[in-house]
C-alpha cells in the first residue's frame, strides 16, 4: 500500500470590482465648509475654471461691464457653479484613463459603425416607388339573405268605462 499524500491547503480566490470610495473634504480647521462635503474633483475642477477663467477674462469679460471687480464676481460664480456641477457627476467604478479612452474612441469611430474593419457605409433615405392593387372579396353566389320587416304596431286598446252604483 501507498502512503497518502499531504494533503494541501485549498485556496479559494474570489475577484470582485474594487469599491472606491472618494475621499471627502468637509472641514477646514474646526469649522464646515458650506455646502461641504465636497471632495477632490470637485475641487479640481473649481480650481481649472478659476485658472482658464482668470487667463481669459479678456474675452469674455466685457460680456460682464467694465468693472473688474463685477468680472472678479462672474468668474467666482463660474467656479462654483463648476464645483457644483463636478458633485452632482455619479460616481463610477471606471478609471479615468479609461473613461477618456472610451470617450476618445466614440467619438473618433464612424457613426454607423464597422464592418470587417470597414466603415459602413449607409446608403442615403430614398423614396421607393411601385403599384399595388389591393383585389375585393371575389363574388359569392348565394341565396340573398332576408331582411328582418318591422311588425306593425299594436293599436291602442278602448278602456270600458263601467257605471258605479
Amino acid at each position: 500500500m501507498s502512503t497518502p499524500d499531504v494533503e494541501r491547503p485549498r485556496v479559494s480566490r474570489f475577484y470582485t470590482s474594487v469599491r472606491r470610495i472618494p475621499i471627502m473634504i468637509g472641514k477646514a480647521g474646526n469649522t464646515r465648509l458650506p455646502g461641504g462635503p465636497y471632495s477632490v474633483t470637485q475641487f479640481i475642477a473649481g480650481g481649472v475654471v478659476l485658472v482658464i477663467g482668470w487667463n481669459t477674462m479678456s474675452l469674455w469679460g466685457p460680456l460682464f461691464g467694465t468693472f473688474p471687480l463685477v468680472r472678479i464676481v462672474a468668474l467666482l460664480g463660474m467656479a462654483v457653479t463648476a464645483l457644483w456641477l463636478a458633485g452632482q457627476l455619479p460616481s463610477t467604478r471606471r478609471k479615468i484613463h479609461h473613461l477618456a479612452a472610451d470617450t476618445v474612441g466614440a467619438i473618433a469611430n464612424p457613426s454607423a459603425g464597422t464592418l470587417n474593419g470597414q466603415p459602413m457605409k449607409l446608403r442615403p433615405p430614398h423614396r421607393l416607388t411601385g403599384t399595388v392593387l389591393i383585389a375585393g372579396a371575389p363574388a359569392v353566389d348565394e341565396a340573398p339573405v332576408p331582411t328582418a320587416v318591422p311588425a306593425p304596431a299594436p293599436e291602442p286598446v278602448e278602456q270600458a268605462r263601467t257605471k258605479e252604483i
